[in-house]
């Protein structure tokens, strides 16, 4: 207070693409905090300028900024900020009712992302009967359902353990996959590695800004003593992994890249399997779940194959549900 002022932050030149998952890292009073703060129209800035798609946030009143938040924004928090006399439905409902939805709308909605989160069941539970994890979950599906163009997620895991954050992030990366924007703040580097991009803080200035590969996408399956690696963005349960490797008897030493066989993966699929050519390892495979068939999209890829000489080294298996 008085004539001093504090710099929080120092020349910050920040972007953030639609459709990024971005981990926040910093240490104690490193700036993140009030970072996502000014990101959330929580604080205002001194200097500089802010942009949430094509609206510049500048100097808002709270009526204002209210209206915004509610429109653009969707807040998790690392204490959930359940309204502890209000069961799950409800309290997944309220960003709706300031937004002047119909009752019967914001339920059906609400209703909806609960079963998004697989909390549809516990829609009458109150906050004091869910589980840590559980009631993440409600605040998750509470900030997606007024559908923001951003997700802010301060220490989402942080009175989580290990187990339950994990599952946590699985479902926001899920979200993420869907096309959501999201902003993760952690201190945790195990979390910050389930990001596509870790930004880190210290004294108010960006230090580092990289991209990463998601750790969910790489696994490790130790199997018979033997390390299984695989490349695994559709995340398959690893029971299921040791199960395909023993239905296919892969010699321990395998490496597996599984590729999603879907049309919309079907850009990423030649750079893979024009990579997958250049690994010279005849314990590699590469395991393509739903391309069993004869129809179009499987002959490209078989085709594609050939072109690049792997046709030996790949294994076309039915939907996983099916085997």
């Amino acid at each position: 207070m008085g004539k001093n002022s504090l710099h929080v932050l120092k020349g910050i030149d920040f972007e953030v693409k639609e459709g990024e998952l971005v981990a926040i890292m910093g240490s104690s009073g490193s700036g993140k905090s009030t970072l996502l703060n000014i990101l959330g129209m929580l604080d205002n800035y001194d200097e500089g300028s802010y942009e949430l798609g094509e609206v510049l946030i500048k100097k808002m009143d709270e009526t204002k900024a209210a209206k915004y938040r509610n429109k653009f924004l969707g807040f998790v928090f690392q204490s959930f900020n359940l309204i502890n006399y209000k069961n799950a439905l409800e309290n997944v409902v309220l960003p709706l009712y300031y937004q002047g939805v119909s009752r019967k709308e914001r339920e059906e909605k609400a209703l909806k992302y609960l079963d998004d989160v697989g909390l549809k069941e516990w829609a009458t539970h109150l906050p004091t009967e869910l589980s840590g994890g559980q009631k993440q979950r409600v605040a998750i599906a509470r900030a997606m359902v007024g559908e923001p163009k951003v997700l802010l997620a301060d220490e989402p895991t942080g009175a989580l353990d290990s187990k339950t954050s994990k599952e946590v992030m699985d479902l926001i990366q899920k979200i993420n996959k869907a096309g959501k924007t999201i902003l993760v703040v952690t201190h945790e580097q195990d979390i910050a590695e389930m990001c596509s991009r870790i930004v880190k803080l210290k004294d108010g200035v960006i230090v580092e800004d990289k991209k990463i590969r998601q750790k969910k996408d790489i696994i490790k399956v130790i199997h018979r003593g033997a390390d299984i690696e695989m490349f695994n963005p559709e995340n398959i349960p690893t029971s299921r992994i040791i199960q395909i490797s023993e239905m296919l008897q892969l010699p321990d030493e395998a490496k597996i890249i599984m590729l999603p066989a879907r049309p919309s993966s079907w850009k990423g699929h030649e750079i893979l399997i024009k990579s997958f050519s250049n690994i010279n390892n005849e314990n590699i495979i590469c395991i393509m779940p739903g391309a069993d068939d004869d129809g179009h999209y499987v002959t490209n890829l078989r085709n594609l194959a050939k072109k690049y000489n792997v046709l030996g080294k790949m294994v076309f298996l039915p939907f996983l549900d099916d085997l």
